[in-house]
């Protein structure tokens, strides 16, 4: 991107232009984003984010928080996959997917009625 950027002689619309011709199958981003790639790259000599926190966390799938996860939910039946993924600090996702490979699925017990052989004749 940087690259069509020079070879346009820091003309935007023709480094778009270019990129597009180059690049077929790829999207191209707006003409006004190569300048500030450009500017970002010749401020900082990089594009990495100065904080180290920024963008989506990295959860680690380990096979230590995968029976973690599977040992407390197993023990506890009732426990829901937000309230072990909040205690072990990783994503609901991450815990619904560890269930998912052990083929256990979770789910809420629901009170319902029971029906018995006594029943049907009053229903009649």
């Amino acid at each position: 991107m940087n690259l069509m950027y020079g070879r346009a002689y820091s003309n935007g619309c023709l480094a778009q232009w270019m990129y597009q011709q180059q690049y077929l199958k790829r999207r191209c981003s707006y003409c006004s984003t190569f300048a500030t790639k450009d500017r970002i790259l010749r401020g900082k000599g990089n594009f990495l984010s100065a904080r180290p926190d920024a963008g989506r966390p990295n959860n680690v799938h380990t096979f230590q928080i995968e029976q973690t996860v599977l040992l407390r939910l197993t023990s506890s039946p009732t426990t829901s996959t937000l309230a072990v993924a909040d205690e072990l600090d990783v994503s609901h996702s991450m815990a619904w997917n560890v269930l998912h490979t052990a083929t256990q699925y979770p789910f809420h017990v629901q009170k319902v009625q029971l029906i018995t052989e006594d029943d049907y004749p009053r229903r009649e």
